[in-house]
């Protein structure tokens, strides 16, 4: 088993970073019964009390500062339609988001350029950069089937 992680960063348990290949892992937490899904709204008190739950082992990288958990099983994370990891509801987080886009459209002279987000997830933070910057944005996300194409 290699193990190298590619652009998908899903790993075999391992005690390998995925950012960097290092080594030097540290333990940091591990909780017993972890939700495998995180990002659900099971449609019912019921269906999360019986959801999937794993090990969740985080671990330091000391060579480069990733966190990783190294107990991962890829095979049982599936993305639907239920799987919704979306925070803009949130006052508090949509300020975040905001200032951070304020702050990237600046630094990077976003204004009328093309912007491409990886990770994207249904888009919320993407049309935010989109519409504050006057840009065009493409995110790709392998969560959901369609990628997002913007043009402001």
């Amino acid at each position: 088993m290699s193990n190298v992680c590619l652009v998908s960063n899903v790993c075999p348990v391992t005690n390998v970073c995925p950012a960097c290949q290092g080594t030097a892992l540290e333990d940091l937490v591990r909780v017993e019964r972890s939700p495998v899904m995180t990002g659900v709204l099971w449609p019912s008190r019921e269906a999360a009390m019986t959801a999937q739950r794993r090990a969740l082992e985080l671990s330091l990288c000391a060579e480069c500062g990733t966190v990783v958990n190294v107990a991962f099983e890829a095979g049982l994370v599936e993305y639907g339609g239920e799987y919704d990891n979306s925070l803009h509801f949130s006052p508090a987080f949509r300020a975040y988001a905001e200032a951070l886009a304020d702050r990237l459209i600046v630094r990077h002279n976003l204004v009328g350029r093309e912007v491409v987000e990886i990770g994207s997830g249904k888009g919320d933070f993407l049309r935010l950069l989109c519409a504050r910057g006057l840009c065009a944005g493409t995110g790709y996300d392998p969560t959901y089937i369609v990628n997002i194409q913007l043009h402001c």
